[in-house]
């Protein structure tokens, strides 16, 4: 059930001396969505976020992000006071015009090459800073199982391509059996804040302690979705040099298994989920794909289907999508992805 969105937890920040005494501070809503709500509460000088979600997982949350506070200072917000009577706690705020999501900046076409270096070297760090560590892998454990069955929801692609489904399964069962570092586990331009400080990571729903790869397979599944038609001709032309600047800046800090390992296993989350999420939104919005869209996907997977799989590889291969004149609409072209049945108009 969604949460109230309008909690009393005024009465519990005062308790906890984050608001004053001296008259009702201004609460702005800022989310409500599905078992999550996060609110601005700003007064006697200080802002802060009051952030709540499902039952036995704010704490977790909270604890996460305190931990990483002080493996990695600054990277997240930090945890003022945990509230467990309203499933939620208190962090500080994050002021947009210090920082704001790396999504946004992309859209605006600021450049993206040096600025995806910086979050792959940074995400790099935050995996190595908590590699092997017990505090947060006691606290991430319990949520290793959603996150696995978030995961998996992206198996829908190999219902309709099933010669993916074997590379699928060996993936996930590679990624799920390793305990290695903090996987953030939605991570992507919109959780990731940017600005003159160092990044900054949000919203940990779905951290699992498991496979650093997981976080590197996902983000350039982001990146690549960027691209995906309708999208502008200069975001392919410039994903290429996107892409290998943040991959080859987070593989340098590769040090808990052998770096072609984790970029074949990384590369293969990325593909997979790509070509998921199109087969999704696909069914979605109920529309047959484009020509365009189908050339995309019918690249990805004749990536996928033919290792090895590296970075230099798909870089080609997203150079060449980039350049690539859109199938002759004449031609008749057979998509990778057949459209679920009755999930689109004729």
């Amino acid at each position: 059930m969604p949460l109230d969105p309008s909690p009393p937890f005024i009465d519990l920040l005062r308790a906890r001396g984050l608001v004053g005494t001296d008259g009702d501070p201004a609460i702005q809503l800022l989310q409500s969505r599905g078992d999550k709500t996060i609110h601005l509460v700003e007064g006697t000088g200080r802002a802060l976020v009051v952030k709540q979600t499902f039952p036995g997982w704010s704490q977790v949350e909270a604890r996460i992000q305190a931990r990483m506070a002080v493996l990695a200072p600054r990277s997240v917000p930090a945890v003022l006071a945990e509230l467990p009577e309203i499933h939620g706690f208190a962090m500080a705020y994050v002021d947009p015009l210090q920082a704001s999501p790396w999504g946004q900046a992309m859209d605006l076409g600021e450049p993206e090459d040096a600025q995806a270096a910086r979050i792959g070297d940074w995400l790099g760090r935050l995996h190595l800073a908590t590699a092997g560590d017990p505090t947060l892998q006691r606290a991430a454990a319990p949520n290793r199982k959603r996150a696995k069955e978030d995961a998996s929801r992206l198996s829908l692609c190999c219902r309709q391509h099933p010669g993916l489904r074997p590379i699928w399964q060996r993936t996930m069962a590679e990624t799920f059996t390793r305990h290695v570092a903090l996987a953030h586990g939605d991570i992507n331009p919109t959780n990731i804040l940017v600005g003159d400080q160092p990044p900054v990571l949000i919203d940990f729903e779905l951290a699992w302690y498991g496979d650093p790869a997981f976080d590197c397979g996902l983000m350039i599944r982001s990146l690549l979705e960027r691209a995906m038609p309708p999208r502008r001709a200069a975001i392919r032309a410039r994903l290429p040099r996107t892409v290998r600047a943040f991959a080859t800046a987070w593989l340098r800090h590769v040090g808990w298994e052998p770096r072609l390992e984790a970029e074949d296993r990384a590369l293969r989350i990325a593909l997979v989920a790509t070509i998921g999420g199109y087969q999704e939104a696909l069914a979605r919005v109920r529309r047959r794909p484009s020509q365009r869209a189908v050339q995309d996907v019918a690249a990805l997977t004749d990536l996928l289907l033919s290792p090895p799989l590296t970075l230099d590889r798909m870089t080609d291969v997203l150079a060449a999508l980039a350049i690539a004149p859109p199938a002759d609409a004449d031609r008749s072209v057979q998509p990778v992805l057949q459209p679920v049945p009755g999930t689109h108009e004729g």
